[in-house]
């Protein structure tokens, strides 16, 4: 599972490294999708998960993107367990 802040970071950086990872395991991304289009080279078994992420400091909207962070990833560890 990774976090980013936005998909420029994504497209520009990440996508091949993302796609090669997505050959071994099931990659998880947690962005926010509005900012900018995602690049359709991005593998399509890659599961991307839209959180409102903002680049201003905001304490409340912190607090609740931080909480929807926690959900996801527990819910993405509980699957995980029930596999094994």
């Amino acid at each position: 599972c990774f976090i980013l802040s936005t998909p420029f970071t994504l497209n520009v950086f990440l996508i091949e490294h993302l796609n090669a990872l997505a050959n071994y395991f099931n990659i998880i991304i947690c962005l926010n999708l509005s900012y900018y289009p995602i690049s359709n080279r991005l593998d399509p078994r890659i599961e991307l998960i839209n959180i409102n992420i903002k680049r201003e400091i905001s304490p409340f909207n912190d607090l609740y993107t931080l909480m929807s962070i926690y959900k996801i990833c527990t819910a993405f560890f509980r699957n995980i367990d029930e596999k094994s």
